[in-house]
């Protein structure tokens, strides 16, 4: 194959970037898939995910700025940018840490409480909720023993999956409020194509969400003992 008048060898493919490689070898595979009827699934995938990663990071980027409007410009409550260790000053590590924390944390809390309300408003019409309803008991009990309890599936499964989420949110949160940590540190080894630091890296934190994962699977017998067995 002949691309602008130069033989594409496998040793030109060796030695082309990363990124070419990839996007060399999508391209074939959408070749070889074209005549199994397939062929429209590369270009979908090749679409459609960076342009999901494109959205979440442009909505997380619109709630950061929203944030430090409102309370370190608007409301000069709490510092925009930068960090205090807690070595160092107690006050001034909260103070620098409550934007950042609140901009990581929101849509989290707001999926986690989606679900939680949705889990209770069908809890509340169960046979076992009207039972302890009808035998007096107060309502906060109720719902504090009988119905949150058998939401805790609901919500240990959502908080699970969120831990992703936090994980590459702290990439951005940390490059936009100047902190330092992992996000920082993982962009900076991408740049300079330091191979060790990314694979550490990345074994980090797949324990970090394997461990995650474990102790949800953990918890569900506490929240359900139908399935200790």
């Amino acid at each position: 194959m002949f691309t602008g008048g130069a033989m594409f060898t496998p040793a030109r493919c060796r030695d082309a970037p990363s990124g070419a490689r990839e996007a060399a070898a999508a391209g074939a595979a959408s070749c070889v898939l074209r005549r199994s009827g397939q062929a429209a699934l590369v270009p979908a995938v090749t679409t459609l995910v960076p342009a999901v990663i494109t959205l979440v990071t442009a909505l997380l980027l619109v709630l950061v700025l929203m944030l430090v409007l409102l309370l370190a410009i608007a409301l000069p409550w709490l510092p925009a940018t930068g960090y205090v260790p807690l070595t160092e000053s107690l006050s001034g590590w909260l103070r620098h840490l409550t934007l950042p924390s609140l901009a990581l944390a929101l849509a989290p809390a707001a999926e986690i409480t989606r679900q939680v309300r949705g889990s209770v408003t069908g809890f509340m019409s169960r046979d076992f909720v009207r039972t302890a309803t009808a035998k007096g008991l107060p309502r906060w009990l109720v719902i504090g023993k009988h119905v949150l309890k058998n939401t805790g599936v609901t919500v240990a499964t959502v908080t699970g999956i969120q831990v992703s989420v936090l994980l590459g949110g702290s990439v951005v949160i940390e490059q936009v409020f100047g902190l330092p940590g992992i996000g920082g540190l993982v962009l900076e080894a991408v740049i300079a194509r330091d191979l060790p630091v990314v694979q550490g890296i990345v074994l980090v934190t797949t324990l970090m969400v394997l461990a995650t994962s474990l102790l949800v699977e953990m918890s569900y017998g506490y929240f359900n003992p139908r399935v200790r067995g």
